[in-house]
């Protein structure tokens, strides 16, 4: 079992505050599956990845997140917008693919602060109504 002082499993900090951002712009439901993915996922680093089933909770919780955040915030981006949201994902990819590659803990790591930092930009859209 990690440590909860490993940054594989401490950065998970930073999906509660994205969770609590997207209840502050007033997506409960966006917030409550962002939590989800985040104890799933968690668990699944805490336990070093060997459990399945918080594996496919935070799968699909996480895909659900995204794809719902970018439903409610797309149609408030302005073209240049899409494309640094597009960018965020793009890094993330990459570093998630570098991760499977070889420094799992410092590649994944950087995935979670990606995806943190994608979230906390599409909340401020949702917020600010952009564009």
């Amino acid at each position: 079992m990690r440590k909860w002082s490993d940054p594989i499993v401490y950065s998970h900090i930073l999906f509660v505050l994205n969770a609590a951002a997207w209840a502050f712009v007033g997506s409960f439901l966006a917030s409550i599956i962002l939590l989800t993915s985040t104890v799933a996922s968690t668990m699944y680093h805490l336990h070093r990845e060997e459990h399945a089933m918080w594996q496919g909770i935070d799968y699909v919780a996480a895909v659900g997140a995204l794809g719902y955040t970018l439903y409610l915030t797309l149609p408030l981006m302005s073209g240049a917008q899409i494309a640094e949201c597009a960018l965020i994902l793009f890094l993330g990819i990459l570093s998630k693919n570098y991760a499977h590659e070889g420094s799992y803990r410092l590649w994944h790591t950087v995935w979670h602060l990606l995806v943190a930092l994608g979230q906390a930009y599409l909340a401020w859209v949702y917020w600010t109504g952009a564009a």
